[in-house]
């Protein structure tokens, strides 16, 4: 379903790019199959297969790249963190 509702990379698309996704992260990690986070639409996101595993290397520059700002805050209005943060 978030696939057919997000067809493009989410991460590709703020960078100006389109891609096709190819699979769904989960924003926030699961704890396992009866997580009740695991199907809630706002921790979900499309992604292409190169975002998704930039997201899971332990490469620093890696995550550093993906929707992040120089502090390391994630930029994707979508994000939980940016939706729950106040204006400075």
């Amino acid at each position: 379903m978030k696939l057919r509702a997000n067809p493009l990379c989410e991460e590709c698309k703020i960078l100006g790019r389109i891609v096709e996704a190819s699979m769904v992260h989960h924003i926030i990690s699961i704890k396992g199959k009866d997580d009740p986070c695991r199907l809630e639409w706002d921790n979900l996101q499309s992604l292409c297969e190169a975002c998704h595993d930039a997201k899971h290397s332990s490469a620093p520059e890696a995550r550093r790249v993906q929707g992040c700002d120089v502090n390391g805050m994630p930029i994707h209005p979508d994000h939980p963190w940016v939706k729950g943060r106040k204006p400075a």
